[in-house]
């Protein structure tokens, strides 16, 4: 115990900023799955500040039958002000009711734009995705575009692809580029990906804008409709500038935690 929010900690001495999603359970069934995944394990890191969410709970079909042990520590989640992040692939409108009322307060995994606009009329968050899995993102902004829902509750996401995929494609400035070619208006697209995430975990009084109190984080574009920034300043600094970082990433002792 300890040694996972050590390694969180660590992290968090680079540049750039890391929060984490804890699970409820693993994707899929593991034979001591009981005590890794413990209500005591959970409820430790879901205390942690770094960790902002439960999730993703993939097994919503637990959520469904009501399963003690994850209806507990969506109870513990949500009394520790943290998010429930659903993983909710092929759930039904009925079943996405149900899903929402136990407490999951989003989902990333619409593939079209209708099941987007679902999760939207029954109360969750939504995450509009473009990963390397799926590129499904063109089609997805339909929602915003063409159904003409307030974008204050759908964000875009990236859902964890690989460093081959961030390589070639970038990350957030990516699907912001994806976002604009489809119409959608730059301030918009712009929240998307800062002030609404920031309000959706609870963190807007640190991050997702620029105002006293908050961390000196900061993009400089050239322009709004060019998402790739010529600068990046990060906890006051520069830390890149032209696509070159200009300071040092900090040594890490991988050895403590492998």
């Amino acid at each position: 115990p300890g040694l996972f929010e050590r390694f969180m900690e660590v992290l968090s001495e680079m540049p750039i900023k890391y929060f984490w999603f804890c699970r409820a359970v693993p994707q899929t069934p593991m034979a001591d799955e009981d005590a890794l995944f413990s209500i005591e394990n959970l409820r430790r890191l879901l205390s942690h500040p770094l960790v902002r969410s439960l999730g993703e709970i993939t097994r919503w079909q637990d959520v469904i039958k009501g399963d003690p042990k994850i209806m507990e520590i969506v109870r513990i989640a949500q009394g520790l002000g943290k998010r429930g992040d659903g993983h909710t692939a092929g759930a039904k409108y009925d079943q996405l009711n149900v899903i929402s009322r136990a407490g999951v307060t989003s989902c990333h995994e619409g593939i079209m734009a209708q099941e987007s606009l679902d999760r939207l009329r029954l109360g969750l968050y939504v995450f509009l995705r473009e990963s390397a899995l799926r590129q499904d993102l063109a089609d997805l902004l339909q929602v915003v575009t063409r159904d003409k829902v307030s974008t204050r509750r759908v964000m875009l996401t990236t859902d964890c692809s690989s460093p081959a995929f961030y390589d070639q494609h970038g990350v957030t400035d990516h699907i912001l580029e994806i976002a604009l070619r489809e119409g959608v208006d730059p301030i918009r697209a712009y929240q998307m990906v800062t002030l609404t995430p920031a309000v959706y975990y609870g963190m807007d009084h640190d991050l997702g804008g620029i105002a006293p109190g908050r961390y000196a984080d900061i993009l400089i574009l050239k322009d709004l409709c060019n998402p790739r920034p010529e600068t990046v300043i990060s906890k006051g600094k520069i830390i890149a500038q032209g696509g070159r970082i200009t300071e040092p990433f900090p040594k890490m002792d991988w050895d403590r935690f492998f």
